[in-house]
């Protein structure tokens, strides 16, 4: 059995997923780096206890438990590393300046969201943050991942899952090659142009993700390219203004657009969507009976229209898009954020842009990007999906050992100018992922390099204007 590694001074927190503030699955990260790994169940009573089964007051309907939300939109998190630090400072005996206790944080989804919220919040309580793929814009993000269910509902198709995938497959081949290399990874999305209505008649045979019973072959239709066109042109209002961020090209539709075969009827239903139902329970409803929808009467006027009383209601807690980050710089903190070009469930727009709004808001709009890049880096990684790999692009890179950069740049200087990644086979010729505003190129001879383009993110980042408050 091989030694534990020496403690070196560190504490490790780990954030949650979903509604969730705990981050127990990820505890053993810690030891590798000589760290103490904590994790918080944000008082809901254990690591599988979760805000949505704690916000609504037993028996209480309409009354909110204010206590557990802002437990779980920041306290939680700030009381627990406050704690950890004391104790392991205790324990270990590292008071004296030179021992002093670095604190590092770590997650992605619910916890980037809560990443970024603790450097808005308490700058102080980190030396060191990865707020990957963060859930930013909570009380917009959680029901509108599932406007592709309203969408199918008022289009009046219910698109077998097998024609999402023929499309996507459709994408990446025809997008592949845009970075200069074929290894089946859309890399450039900013360079990705494709029109749905190619993959008009693409055939599929022995696919199974319609579930038993369903067809395991068939077409793309006039019906299913229409609809697709329509979801990566993401949530519109009537009038045409834009609720939400785009989705990149090549997604995985299934995952937030997902349908059901139903045998006796011998076609498709749309599936659960949990957080919009979520949603809906706890904060539109405020009610403890979980609420049936009908999609075929929800709208996304309808849902900008609530979505906009959930930031009056909870959004001053759980919105994480405070972009002055004056605070944690002073105090020497260095912040990480990656998001994977292919997220299915939160647009990789929404990063870039908070990112931007960091920079215009601290430096400038016309300010060189060496000045946040001195305490901020932001990352694109090609083909990802959501906090993970990607099995429809395995052959992208994803980030590893990216909490061992994020140290090197906190205690010795070091700053990451391109995150190491591996893929899921352990090696890729994308072992490489550049540094926001460069995306990867490859030349004629196979040689890469990170470029830069004139006004990347001005062409990229397609910002909602639907919005008359300043939540972006």
């Amino acid at each position: 059995m091989s030694p534990l590694p020496a403690y070196k001074n560190r504490v490790l927190v780990t954030g949650g997923a979903g509604w969730s503030n705990s981050g127990a699955s990820s505890m053993g990260g810690g030891l590798s780096y000589g760290a103490v790994s904590v994790y918080t169940d944000g008082g809901f009573g254990g690591p599988s206890s979760t805000l949505n089964s704690d916000i609504l007051q037993a028996g209480g309907n309409g009354t909110i438990a204010w206590s557990a939300l802002e437990s779980y939109a920041f306290l939680a998190n700030h009381e627990m590393v406050t704690n950890a630090r004391q104790l392991a400072s205790a324990f270990y005996s590292a008071t004296a300046d030179a021992n002093r206790i670095k604190t590092y944080y770590f997650g992605c989804s619910e916890g980037g969201r809560e990443g970024l919220k603790a450097i808005q919040t308490y700058p102080t309580d980190y030396d060191g943050v990865i707020a990957a793929a963060p859930g930013i814009y909570l009380p917009l993000t959680q029901p509108i991942q599932n406007f592709a269910a309203w969408t199918m509902a008022q289009m009046q198709h219910i698109i077998d899952p097998c024609a999402f995938v023929a499309i996507q497959k459709d994408i990446i081949a025809a997008c592949d090659d845009a970075d200069g290399l074929q290894d089946g990874v859309v890399s450039r999305p900013d360079l990705c142009n494709y029109n749905i209505s190619n993959s008009i008649g693409t055939a599929w045979s022995n696919c199974t993700r319609g579930g038993p019973g369903a067809p395991t072959s068939g077409m793309v239709s006039d019906a299913d390219a229409r609809l697709v066109t329509t979801l990566y042109e993401g949530p519109l209002l009537d009038n045409g203004e834009r609720t939400w961020f785009a989705y990149n090209l090549g997604i995985d539709w299934t995952s937030n657009g997902g349908t059901v075969w139903n045998n006796e009827t011998r076609t498709f239903d749309l599936g659960s969507f949990s957080y919009f139902k979520d949603v809906y329970q706890m904060f539109w409803a405020q009610n403890t009976a979980m609420p049936i929808v009908n999609f075929t009467e929800i709208s996304t006027d309808l849902v900008y229209q609530n979505i906009t009383s959930l930031f009056r209601l909870i959004g001053g807690w759980t919105t994480t898009a405070w972009p002055d980050l004056s605070s944690f710089r002073a105090a020497g903190g260095k912040v990480i954020t990656w998001h994977g070009t292919q997220d299915q469930l939160l647009p990789t727009m929404m990063s870039a842009s908070y990112y931007e709004d960091v920079r215009r808001h601290m430096f400038g709009p016309n300010s060189k990007y060496s000045q946040i890049q001195d305490f901020y880096r932001y990352f694109h990684v090609p083909g990802a999906d959501h906090c993970s790999i990607n099995p429809a692009e395995p052959n992208g890179p994803f980030p590893q050992y990216a909490i061992a950069q994020l140290i090197d740049w906190v205690e010795r200087g070091e700053a990451p100018d391109t995150l190491n990644g591996t893929t899921q086979s352990g090696s890729s010729t994308q072992d490489t992922i550049c540094m926001w505003p460069s995306a990867p190129v490859w030349d004629a001879g196979g040689g890469f390099r990170c470029e830069l383009t004139a006004n990347f993110a001005q062409t990229y980042i397609q910002t909602p204007d639907a919005w008359k408050i300043s939540i972006f």
